[in-house]
Protein backbone atom coordinates (compact mmCIF):
# COMPACT_ATOMS: atom_id res chain seq x y z
CA UNK A 1 0.00 0.00 0.00
CA UNK A 2 1.21 3.32 -0.96
CA UNK A 3 2.60 6.09 1.91
CA UNK A 4 -0.63 8.52 2.33
CA UNK A 5 1.29 10.85 3.72
CA UNK A 6 4.97 11.46 4.91
CA UNK A 7 6.53 11.47 8.28
CA UNK A 8 5.86 15.10 9.09
CA UNK A 9 2.17 14.69 7.94
CA UNK A 10 2.86 16.59 4.14
CA UNK A 11 0.54 14.39 1.86
CA UNK A 12 2.39 12.26 -0.43
CA UNK A 13 3.64 13.23 -3.85
CA UNK A 14 6.35 11.75 -5.89
CA UNK A 15 8.98 13.43 -5.95
CA UNK A 16 9.28 14.22 -9.66
CA UNK A 17 5.59 16.04 -8.77
CA UNK A 18 7.51 18.13 -6.06
CA UNK A 19 9.99 19.13 -7.90
CA UNK A 20 8.03 20.67 -10.87
CA UNK A 21 5.79 22.09 -8.09
CA UNK A 22 8.89 23.51 -6.86
CA UNK A 23 10.73 24.62 -10.13
CA UNK A 24 7.69 27.79 -10.24
CA UNK A 25 8.42 29.25 -7.12
CA UNK A 26 10.18 33.04 -6.47
CA UNK A 27 13.58 32.02 -4.57
CA UNK A 28 12.19 33.70 -1.61
CA UNK A 29 9.73 30.99 -1.29
CA UNK A 30 11.91 28.20 -1.60
CA UNK A 31 14.38 29.33 0.87
CA UNK A 32 11.18 29.56 3.33
CA UNK A 33 10.28 25.84 2.08
CA UNK A 34 13.57 24.33 2.72
CA UNK A 35 12.64 24.03 6.74
CA UNK A 36 9.25 22.00 5.83
CA UNK A 37 11.29 18.65 5.56
CA UNK A 38 14.24 16.90 4.44
CA UNK A 39 13.24 15.94 1.19
CA UNK A 40 11.90 18.84 0.28
CA UNK A 41 15.54 20.87 1.67
CA UNK A 42 17.94 18.05 -0.08
CA UNK A 43 15.52 18.99 -3.43
CA UNK A 44 15.96 22.31 -2.94
CA UNK A 45 19.51 22.10 -2.41
CA UNK A 46 20.44 19.52 -5.15
CA UNK A 47 22.68 21.83 -7.84
CA UNK A 48 20.63 20.06 -10.37
CA UNK A 49 17.64 21.16 -9.28
CA UNK A 50 19.51 24.82 -8.55
CA UNK A 51 20.56 24.16 -12.50
CA UNK A 52 16.56 23.56 -13.37
CA UNK A 53 14.65 26.37 -11.31
CA UNK A 54 17.04 29.35 -13.11
CA UNK A 55 16.38 28.06 -16.74
CA UNK A 56 12.35 27.79 -15.90
CA UNK A 57 12.63 31.30 -14.64
CA UNK A 58 14.84 32.66 -17.44
CA UNK A 59 12.16 31.91 -19.62
CA UNK A 60 9.64 33.88 -17.45
CA UNK A 61 9.60 37.38 -16.69
CA UNK A 62 13.58 38.97 -16.08
CA UNK A 63 14.06 42.16 -14.19
CA UNK A 64 16.67 44.90 -14.63
CA UNK A 65 18.96 45.83 -11.87
CA UNK A 66 21.21 49.12 -11.37
CA UNK A 67 22.87 51.65 -9.23
CA UNK A 68 22.05 54.88 -8.08
CA UNK A 69 22.67 57.15 -5.37
CA UNK A 70 24.10 54.22 -3.42
CA UNK A 71 21.07 51.89 -3.40
CA UNK A 72 20.76 49.02 -5.83
CA UNK A 73 17.65 49.04 -7.94
CA UNK A 74 15.70 46.49 -9.70
CA UNK A 75 13.35 46.93 -12.24
CA UNK A 76 10.48 44.38 -13.33
CA UNK A 77 9.27 45.45 -16.64
CA UNK A 78 5.80 45.44 -18.30
CA UNK A 79 4.10 47.31 -21.35
CA UNK A 80 0.58 47.59 -19.45
CA UNK A 81 2.15 48.51 -15.41
CA UNK A 82 5.22 49.99 -16.62
CA UNK A 83 8.72 50.12 -14.88
CA UNK A 84 8.63 48.47 -11.11
CA UNK A 85 11.17 49.75 -9.16
CA UNK A 86 12.58 47.59 -6.19
CA UNK A 87 15.53 48.55 -3.97
CA UNK A 88 17.50 45.84 -3.11
CA UNK A 89 19.91 46.03 0.34
CA UNK A 90 23.13 46.41 -0.45
CA UNK A 91 25.50 43.67 0.43
CA UNK A 92 28.67 45.75 0.86
CA UNK A 93 30.01 49.44 2.77
CA UNK A 94 27.78 51.24 1.07
CA UNK A 95 29.83 54.46 1.88
CA UNK A 96 31.86 53.72 -1.00
CA UNK A 97 31.19 54.07 -4.02
CA UNK A 98 29.79 50.94 -6.26
CA UNK A 99 29.48 49.89 -9.14
CA UNK A 100 27.89 46.88 -11.30
CA UNK A 101 29.97 44.62 -13.37
CA UNK A 102 28.13 42.14 -14.83
CA UNK A 103 25.29 39.89 -14.12
CA UNK A 104 25.25 36.00 -14.74
CA UNK A 105 23.13 32.97 -13.60
CA UNK A 106 21.46 35.14 -11.20
CA UNK A 107 24.67 36.42 -8.92
CA UNK A 108 26.02 39.82 -9.93
CA UNK A 109 29.50 40.89 -9.87
CA UNK A 110 30.34 44.64 -7.83
CA UNK A 111 33.41 46.82 -8.24
CA UNK A 112 33.47 48.61 -4.73
CA UNK A 113 35.84 51.71 -4.94
CA UNK A 114 37.74 54.02 -6.90
CA UNK A 115 38.63 52.53 -10.53
CA UNK A 116 42.24 52.57 -9.43
CA UNK A 117 42.12 50.26 -6.16
CA UNK A 118 38.67 47.85 -6.61
CA UNK A 119 37.31 45.35 -4.86
CA UNK A 120 35.52 42.99 -6.53
CA UNK A 121 32.66 40.69 -4.66
CA UNK A 122 30.14 37.97 -6.39
CA UNK A 123 26.74 38.73 -5.27
CA UNK A 124 23.35 36.76 -5.24
CA UNK A 125 20.63 39.29 -4.57
CA UNK A 126 18.03 37.24 -4.03
CA UNK A 127 19.68 34.67 -1.37
CA UNK A 128 21.38 37.20 -0.45
CA UNK A 129 25.27 35.76 0.24
CA UNK A 130 28.23 37.79 -1.32
CA UNK A 131 31.73 36.46 -1.57
CA UNK A 132 34.88 38.21 -1.60
CA UNK A 133 37.27 37.94 -4.50
CA UNK A 134 40.74 38.10 -3.47
CA UNK A 135 42.69 40.95 -4.67
CA UNK A 136 45.55 40.48 -7.55
CA UNK A 137 49.00 41.56 -6.22
CA UNK A 138 50.34 42.31 -9.74
CA UNK A 139 47.53 44.75 -10.41
CA UNK A 140 48.83 48.33 -10.43
CA UNK A 141 47.16 50.60 -8.13
CA UNK A 142 48.07 53.67 -10.09
CA UNK A 143 46.02 51.98 -13.46
CA UNK A 144 42.90 52.80 -14.47
CA UNK A 145 40.93 49.25 -14.97
CA UNK A 146 37.99 47.83 -17.47
CA UNK A 147 36.29 44.85 -15.94
CA UNK A 148 34.13 42.21 -17.17
CA UNK A 149 32.38 38.77 -15.88
CA UNK A 150 30.44 35.99 -17.21
CA UNK A 151 30.26 32.20 -16.94
CA UNK A 152 31.79 29.30 -19.42
CA UNK A 153 29.35 26.48 -19.80
CA UNK A 154 32.50 24.74 -21.28
CA UNK A 155 34.77 24.52 -18.97
CA UNK A 156 31.87 25.60 -16.04
CA UNK A 157 33.73 28.25 -14.48
CA UNK A 158 32.82 31.90 -13.70
CA UNK A 159 35.48 34.24 -14.75
CA UNK A 160 36.58 38.07 -14.13
CA UNK A 161 38.23 40.09 -17.01
CA UNK A 162 40.58 43.34 -15.47
CA UNK A 163 41.67 45.16 -18.69
CA UNK A 164 44.62 47.82 -16.86
CA UNK A 165 45.24 51.17 -19.01
CA UNK A 166 48.53 52.82 -19.86
CA UNK A 167 48.52 55.66 -17.96
CA UNK A 168 51.26 59.33 -18.79
CA UNK A 169 51.28 61.60 -16.43
CA UNK A 170 47.98 62.44 -14.86
CA UNK A 171 45.98 60.67 -18.58
CA UNK A 172 44.61 58.10 -19.29
CA UNK A 173 45.77 56.67 -22.77
CA UNK A 174 43.76 54.27 -24.98
CA UNK A 175 46.03 51.75 -24.81
CA UNK A 176 45.67 48.30 -22.55
CA UNK A 177 49.05 47.72 -21.42
CA UNK A 178 47.57 44.43 -18.97
CA UNK A 179 45.20 42.04 -18.93
CA UNK A 180 43.94 39.67 -16.34
CA UNK A 181 41.78 37.01 -15.28
CA UNK A 182 40.25 35.76 -12.16
CA UNK A 183 38.84 32.19 -12.29
CA UNK A 184 36.05 31.29 -9.33
CA UNK A 185 37.72 27.38 -10.26
CA UNK A 186 40.98 28.03 -9.01
CA UNK A 187 40.31 30.83 -7.12
CA UNK A 188 43.42 32.70 -8.42
CA UNK A 189 44.32 35.42 -11.23
CA UNK A 190 46.71 34.72 -14.18
CA UNK A 191 47.93 37.15 -16.71
CA UNK A 192 46.69 36.89 -20.24
CA UNK A 193 48.58 37.65 -23.87
CA UNK A 194 46.72 39.66 -26.43
CA UNK A 195 48.25 41.67 -29.69
CA UNK A 196 45.14 42.73 -31.07
CA UNK A 197 44.24 46.38 -28.85
CA UNK A 198 46.48 48.78 -29.96
CA UNK A 199 44.15 52.12 -30.71
CA UNK A 200 41.36 50.66 -29.16
CA UNK A 201 39.00 52.39 -26.48
CA UNK A 202 36.54 50.26 -24.74
CA UNK A 203 33.45 52.54 -24.27
CA UNK A 204 30.52 50.18 -22.89
CA UNK A 205 29.86 47.87 -19.78
CA UNK A 206 30.44 44.83 -20.83
CA UNK A 207 28.07 41.70 -21.31
CA UNK A 208 28.13 38.03 -21.02
CA UNK A 209 27.16 35.88 -23.66
CA UNK A 210 27.20 32.00 -24.52
CA UNK A 211 30.69 32.41 -22.67
CA UNK A 212 31.70 35.57 -24.31
CA UNK A 213 32.44 38.57 -22.67
CA UNK A 214 31.45 41.25 -25.42
CA UNK A 215 32.55 45.00 -25.19
CA UNK A 216 31.90 47.95 -27.36
CA UNK A 217 34.95 50.01 -28.48
CA UNK A 218 36.17 52.63 -30.91
CA UNK A 219 39.02 52.84 -33.16
CA UNK A 220 41.19 56.21 -32.67
CA UNK A 221 41.56 58.07 -35.15
CA UNK A 222 39.54 60.28 -37.70
CA UNK A 223 36.69 58.18 -37.90
CA UNK A 224 36.45 56.88 -34.78
CA UNK A 225 34.07 53.74 -35.86
CA UNK A 226 33.17 51.14 -33.97
CA UNK A 227 34.21 47.48 -33.03
CA UNK A 228 33.66 45.11 -30.91
CA UNK A 229 36.32 43.38 -28.38
CA UNK A 230 35.17 39.46 -27.65
CA UNK A 231 36.52 37.75 -25.17
CA UNK A 232 36.64 33.96 -24.87
CA UNK A 233 35.87 33.00 -21.33
CA UNK A 234 36.86 29.14 -22.10
CA UNK A 235 40.07 29.38 -24.78
CA UNK A 236 40.61 32.90 -23.05
CA UNK A 237 41.06 34.74 -26.62
CA UNK A 238 40.81 38.08 -27.70
CA UNK A 239 38.87 38.99 -31.50
CA UNK A 240 37.82 42.01 -32.53
CA UNK A 241 34.43 41.78 -34.65
CA UNK A 242 33.85 44.46 -36.99
CA UNK A 243 30.25 46.40 -36.45
CA UNK A 244 27.27 46.49 -39.43
CA UNK A 245 27.27 50.33 -39.16
CA UNK A 246 30.24 53.46 -39.86
CA UNK A 247 29.90 54.17 -36.31
CA UNK A 248 28.49 57.83 -37.09
CA UNK A 249 25.30 56.59 -35.21
CA UNK A 250 24.76 56.08 -31.58
CA UNK A 251 25.06 52.60 -31.00
CA UNK A 252 24.31 50.06 -27.66
CA UNK A 253 25.48 46.71 -27.18
CA UNK A 254 22.72 44.46 -25.70
CA UNK A 255 21.87 40.71 -25.82
CA UNK A 256 18.82 39.74 -27.62
CA UNK A 257 17.51 36.27 -27.68
CA UNK A 258 20.85 34.84 -26.45
CA UNK A 259 23.38 36.83 -29.17
CA UNK A 260 25.37 39.67 -28.98
CA UNK A 261 23.38 42.31 -30.70
CA UNK A 262 23.41 46.48 -31.31
CA UNK A 263 20.78 48.94 -30.56
CA UNK A 264 21.26 51.78 -33.14
CA UNK A 265 19.85 55.16 -32.98
CA UNK A 266 20.26 57.91 -35.56
CA UNK A 267 18.72 60.86 -37.16
CA UNK A 268 15.88 60.18 -40.22
CA UNK A 269 15.69 62.12 -43.25
CA UNK A 270 13.47 64.39 -40.67
CA UNK A 271 15.90 65.63 -38.76
CA UNK A 272 13.45 66.28 -35.50
CA UNK A 273 13.14 61.91 -35.64
CA UNK A 274 14.78 59.40 -34.45
CA UNK A 275 15.33 56.35 -36.23
CA UNK A 276 16.04 53.29 -33.93
CA UNK A 277 17.63 49.82 -36.00
CA UNK A 278 18.21 46.34 -33.68
CA UNK A 279 21.10 44.69 -35.19
CA UNK A 280 21.81 41.34 -34.29
CA UNK A 281 25.01 38.71 -34.95
CA UNK A 282 24.36 35.37 -36.41
CA UNK A 283 25.26 32.59 -34.52
CA UNK A 284 28.15 30.70 -35.49
CA UNK A 285 29.04 33.27 -38.04
CA UNK A 286 31.12 35.56 -36.15
CA UNK A 287 31.26 38.76 -37.84
CA UNK A 288 27.75 38.64 -39.97
CA UNK A 289 24.88 40.87 -39.10
CA UNK A 290 21.58 40.58 -39.81
CA UNK A 291 19.08 43.85 -38.99
CA UNK A 292 16.17 42.72 -37.19
CA UNK A 293 14.40 45.73 -36.35
CA UNK A 294 13.21 49.28 -37.11
CA UNK A 295 11.35 51.97 -35.35
CA UNK A 296 10.31 55.85 -35.93
CA UNK A 297 8.89 56.82 -32.65
CA UNK A 298 8.74 60.53 -33.63
CA UNK A 299 10.68 61.72 -30.54
CA UNK A 300 14.39 62.35 -29.48
CA UNK A 301 14.93 59.47 -27.60
CA UNK A 302 17.70 57.15 -26.57
CA UNK A 303 18.16 53.32 -26.19
CA UNK A 304 19.57 51.97 -22.66
CA UNK A 305 18.70 48.14 -23.08
CA UNK A 306 16.50 45.65 -23.87
CA UNK A 307 14.65 42.90 -22.17
CA UNK A 308 12.07 40.15 -22.41
CA UNK A 309 10.85 41.49 -25.94
CA UNK A 310 10.90 45.15 -24.21
CA UNK A 311 13.40 48.04 -25.90
CA UNK A 312 14.00 50.52 -22.64
CA UNK A 313 14.46 54.42 -23.74
CA UNK A 314 14.93 57.39 -22.50
CA UNK A 315 14.58 60.77 -24.02
CA UNK A 316 12.19 63.64 -25.03
CA UNK A 317 8.49 61.96 -25.97
CA UNK A 318 7.01 65.58 -28.32
CA UNK A 319 9.26 67.17 -30.94
CA UNK A 320 6.83 69.98 -31.51
CA UNK A 321 8.18 72.59 -29.37
CA UNK A 322 11.74 72.20 -31.53
CA UNK A 323 9.85 72.81 -34.07
CA UNK A 324 9.05 76.44 -33.24
CA UNK A 325 11.15 79.14 -35.11
CA UNK A 326 14.84 79.00 -33.03
CA UNK A 327 13.35 82.12 -31.31
CA UNK A 328 10.42 81.25 -30.32
CA UNK A 329 11.89 77.74 -28.55
CA UNK A 330 11.48 77.22 -24.65
CA UNK A 331 13.59 74.21 -23.38
CA UNK A 332 12.37 75.21 -19.15
CA UNK A 333 9.36 72.96 -19.31
CA UNK A 334 11.00 69.57 -21.62
CA UNK A 335 11.05 66.40 -19.37
CA UNK A 336 12.86 63.13 -20.22
CA UNK A 337 10.52 60.71 -20.12
CA UNK A 338 11.25 56.36 -20.70
CA UNK A 339 9.44 54.63 -22.79
CA UNK A 340 9.05 50.65 -23.56
CA UNK A 341 8.76 49.70 -27.10
CA UNK A 342 7.18 45.74 -27.77
CA UNK A 343 9.69 44.54 -30.27
CA UNK A 344 6.48 42.00 -31.16
CA UNK A 345 3.69 44.38 -32.14
CA UNK A 346 5.80 48.00 -32.12
CA UNK A 347 3.60 49.56 -29.73
CA UNK A 348 5.07 52.13 -28.02
CA UNK A 349 4.26 53.34 -24.41
CA UNK A 350 5.72 56.36 -22.57
CA UNK A 351 5.69 54.82 -18.84
CA UNK A 352 4.48 57.06 -15.65
CA UNK A 353 7.87 56.11 -13.82
CA UNK A 354 10.96 58.64 -14.91
CA UNK A 355 13.28 56.88 -13.01
CA UNK A 356 14.59 54.85 -15.17
CA UNK A 357 16.57 57.91 -16.30
CA UNK A 358 19.79 57.69 -14.26
CA UNK A 359 20.33 53.50 -15.00
CA UNK A 360 21.15 53.21 -18.79
CA UNK A 361 23.94 50.85 -17.72
CA UNK A 362 21.75 48.42 -16.44
CA UNK A 363 21.62 44.95 -16.55
CA UNK A 364 19.31 42.28 -17.14
CA UNK A 365 19.00 39.88 -13.98
CA UNK A 366 17.23 36.41 -12.92
CA UNK A 367 16.86 35.42 -9.56
CA UNK A 368 18.54 32.06 -8.52
CA UNK A 369 19.32 30.02 -5.94
CA UNK A 370 23.14 29.56 -6.69
CA UNK A 371 25.31 30.68 -3.59
CA UNK A 372 29.00 32.30 -4.73
CA UNK A 373 30.24 30.67 -1.91
CA UNK A 374 29.41 27.22 -2.55
CA UNK A 375 29.57 27.09 -6.55
CA UNK A 376 30.19 23.71 -8.26
CA UNK A 377 32.79 25.02 -10.99
CA UNK A 378 35.28 23.33 -13.18
CA UNK A 379 35.64 19.66 -12.80
CA UNK A 380 33.32 19.25 -9.18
Amino acid sequence: MKREKLDSGIPYLPEEIIKSILKGLPVKSLIRFRSVCDLWKNIINAPSFITDHFNYSSHQSSSLIATHDGAFIKFSLDLDKGLREVQVGPPIDSDRPHRIVGSCNGLVCLQTGRPDTPTLSIWNPAIREVMQVPRSRTLDATKVHYLGFGFSPLVNDYKIIVMTFATWGDMVKNVVSRIKVYSLATNSWKDIEFSCLDGIRLSSPSLNVNGLIFCLASKTGLDGSHVIVSFDLASEEIKLIPTPLSGKEEAKLIVYENRAALLYSSYGPNSSNIDVDLWVIEEGIGSVWSKKWTFCPYSFIRPCTICTNLIVCTGVFCFKKFQLEEEEKDYSDIEVDTFLINLASNEFKVVDESTYGYSGNSFEYVESLVSPSNIQVGNS
